[in-house]
């Protein structure tokens, strides 16, 4: 039960306190840097007053955790140093290849990177919380996308406008275009309804098939609707998403205030035991 309730602060964090901003802004500045940083920065400190737990290792985790302390940090810093390496090296070339090849189908290039890049760059973290959730292991397999969510839009986005800056070698904040806005405001609103979901401490296959059909909706209308019309879908989608939250999160509106106080400050000790 804890352990869910530190879950909902998490997606109120990734939801509240970046995405409602985003899809009404032009650009994201060095300001906005700044802000997102913290919050990546509170997240982690407060995530970081859990206490430990024995995780449960299995296959080549198991094999690491039987070595030396030593070795085994060496060998935990390794295979991120591998990873580093492999993105570093193939990202780059990844993009280019995707680009070209949209261009030689005529495959629209948003549409490449909207949907064909993350199955890339995401499924190994979806395969990890399959296998928790394959184990019946929900919390810790949930606690694998919420946070991945919490760092993809607080430290992640948070660092582009650097990045840019850097590249420019100007103050100028990252450009957003109209089209990146409305797809911020759906991702926005998926956050909402996530949060109006857990609010009620549980996640019911009903929920999940709303989830499954609403994303499958949106996206089928997003290769039928003609080019000029395009975009309209995504806000329908997202209003329909932000109605269905308020309807669930007004349900559950008495759960919320003591939610968020778990979330954000009462100790784990306290939660652990509750």
């Amino acid at each position: 039960m804890s352990r869910r309730r530190f879950f909902l602060s998490d997606i109120l964090v990734a939801c509240f306190g970046i995405k409602i901003t985003l899809p009404l802004k032009s650009q994201i500045t060095l300001f906005d840097s700044v802000i997102l940083v913290s919050i990546f920065v509170a997240y982690t400190w407060r995530i970081s007053k859990a206490p430990a737990e024995v995780p449960h290792l299995v296959g080549p985790a198991r094999w690491i955790g039987t070595l030396r302390i030593p070795r085994r940090r060496a060998s935990v810093i390794a295979m991120f140093g591998f990873a580093a390496v492999v993105i570093l090296l193939s990202a780059e070339h990844f993009a280019e290849a995707l680009v070209a090849t949209g261009e030689q189908f005529n495959i629209n290039e948003f549409l490449l990177i909207q949907w064909l890049a993350p199955l890339a760059s995401e499924a190994p973290e979806l395969l990890v919380a399959s296998l928790y959730a394959w184990r019946l292991n929900t919390s810790t397999g949930l606690g694998c996308l919420v946070s991945s969510k919490v760092n993809q839009w607080t430290l992640l986005v948070g660092t582009l406008p650097l990045v840019f800056a850097i590249a420019s070698e100007s103050l100028d904040g990252l450009p957003v275009e109209p089209r990146q806005r409305r797809e911020l405001l759906l991702t926005a609103a998926q956050s909402v309804f996530a949060v109006a979901t857990l609010s009620s401490l549980s996640m019911s296959t009903r929920s999940a098939l709303a989830l499954f059909v609403l994303f499958w909706i949106q996206f089928v209308l997003s290769a039928a609707v003609p080019e000029a019309q395009h975009g309209a879908e995504l806000v329908v989608v997202s209003v329909i998403y932000l109605a269905v939250a308020s309807v669930m999160l007004l349900r559950d509106r008495r759960a919320v205030p003591a939610l968020l106080r778990d979330g954000f400050q009462t100790p784990h000790a306290k939660l652990r035991h509750s």
